[in-house]
């Protein structure tokens, strides 16, 4: 768990600075652009403001296409609200998919 941890924080990273293009070069199969995260993130990370940390994360693992998975699930808080991470990786670090979720 401890490199899906690093690599999950990498991730964060990559959102709370707004890297699109960082989280679209680690999809595995490329399906997901920095311009479509950018569309989907960007108004609701002007809303939420600056991160503040993280809270409890849970550990999830599944299969896609008979390759295997781990999802970590974090939940985090910004200045103006809280939100979750479901960000799942195969094993060698690309992401399998990538949700932030308001709560």
């Amino acid at each position: 768990q401890t490199q899906i941890d690093a690599w999950t924080q990498e991730v964060i990273d990559d959102f709370n600075n707004r890297d699109y293009q960082a989280i679209a070069d680690r999809y595995a199969d490329g399906s997901v652009t920095a311009e479509q995260l950018s569309e989907n993130l960007s108004s609701i990370q002007d809303e939420l403001g600056a991160y503040t940390g993280m809270g409890t994360t849970q550990y999830l693992n599944g299969t896609s296409n008979g390759r295997p998975y781990a999802t970590d699930i974090s939940q985090v808080s910004f200045e103006n609200g809280e939100g979750e991470f479901r960000i799942s990786f195969f094993d060698d670090g690309s992401l399998a998919a990538f949700y932030f979720l308001r709560s």
